[in-house]
């Protein structure tokens, strides 16, 4: 399983569908690998396990007052870019959005969301 997580960072950009995130406070998108299991005749156990379609979880943390930006009634594309490489999460959708406050720190609007597939592209630099 493999985790990209980001904790406030300055040389990170994240936007929705083109449109640059404020407020955002840490971000977590973890692949999820399905397997499809291939049994041999008779046999109860499985002979092995193939690859299948991967699906990606994504937890956006934001500040409450930032909480609009995100779609919560039709599909979009998440981008996520540094300095070289750029991630694109497509066909997300929100599964979950709740508000969550710890003691004397500012309340956050949390996202989980499921996305379809995920590319990612090296941004050249001129």
């Amino acid at each position: 399983m493999d985790e990209l997580r980001i904790i406030r960072g300055r040389d990170i950009g994240a936007a929705i569908d083109g449109t640059e995130l404020c407020g955002l406070t840490e971000l977590r998108a973890t692949c999820k690998r399905k397997t499809r299991p291939v049994y041999e005749y008779l046999s109860s156990a499985p002979y092995a396990l193939l690859p299948d379609q991967s699906s990606y979880e994504i937890r956006l943390d934001m500040m409450t007052m930032f909480g609009g930006q995100v779609p919560t009634d039709a599909p979009f594309t998440l981008s996520i870019s540094d300095r070289t490489h750029e991630y694109i999460y497509e066909h997300c959708r929100v599964s979950r959005r709740y508000t969550e406050v710890k003691g004397s720190a500012d309340a956050r609007e949390v996202f989980l969301i499921e996305a379809q597939n995920m590319r990612e592209q090296e941004i050249e630099n001129e």
